[in-house]
């Protein structure tokens, strides 16, 4: 998926996602409902390319991305040391 021509899952943008909306969409999600402890043990998948609260249960940043909204952050333009590094090296 692109925005603007860019990938937002590599872009550092902030997004905010409604879980409701994903709820209604895929069932599966329906367990967060009841089960609070399991809603806040999600983390971001390693490389920042979803968001995972079991082996059974994630989203791609893709599917995030979808439904998402983009949000101001206090971090906006700011940029990794990596992609600093390669810009500028």
């Amino acid at each position: 998926m692109l925005i603007d021509g860019v990938n937002p899952c590599t872009y550092g943008l902030l997004y905010i996602c409604q879980m409701v909306n994903l709820r209604t969409l895929t069932p599966v999600f329906r367990v967060l409902e009841d089960n609070r402890k399991l809603f806040s043990e999600v983390y971001v998948d390693t490389g920042g390319y979803g968001i995972v609260w079991n082996d059974d249960l994630d989203l791609s940043c893709d599917e995030l991305f979808a439904d998402g909204k983009i949000v101001k952050s206090p971090f906006d333009g700011l940029i990794a040391f990596t992609d600093a590094t390669e810009l500028w090296a």
